[in-house]
């Protein structure tokens, strides 16, 4: 159990850092920013920008819940994993250990994503020029 434990409390460090190097919080303010403008009376008044600020913030919104969705799912899986450690309970050691496999594969998966919007929203801006 404490190998799972450790390897656990790695996963959360990792996830911990990703939200620090994705700006996750940033982006929760931002979508709180971005809901308050759409609730704004004349938003729609500009279809263009409205349909754009309103994608924005839903692209946004499903980045943080994600993240977070991710963070709970592990800090809950360690303490569930502390707790039977620590009452000699090893029954669902298994499960626990798959739930854990699955957590780290989320982790990649959305860890790459991320690294790969990152990739092309450079990509298009270093092709981008007033010029063209």
């Amino acid at each position: 159990m404490h190998e799972l434990l450790n390897q656990i409390e790695k996963l959360i460090k990792h996830i911990t850092q990703a939200y620090v190097r994705f700006k996750i919080e940033g982006k929760q303010i931002k979508v709180k920013e971005l809901n308050a403008e759409m609730n704004q009376a004349d938003f729609w008044n500009n279809q263009k920008k409205a349909t754009r600020v309103a994608k924005q913030a839903a692209d946004l919104d499903e980045q943080v819940k994600n993240w977070q969705k991710l963070l709970d799912e592990a800090e809950d899986i360690y303490k569930l994993t502390k707790e039977l450690d620590k009452a000699k309970d090893y029954s669902i050691k298994d499960e626990l250990e798959e739930k854990s496999n699955q957590l780290e594969k989320q982790f990649e998966k959305l860890e790459f994503n991320r690294s790969e919007e990152r990739r092309v929203g450079k990509e298009c801006r270093s092709r981008w020029s007033p010029y063209h």
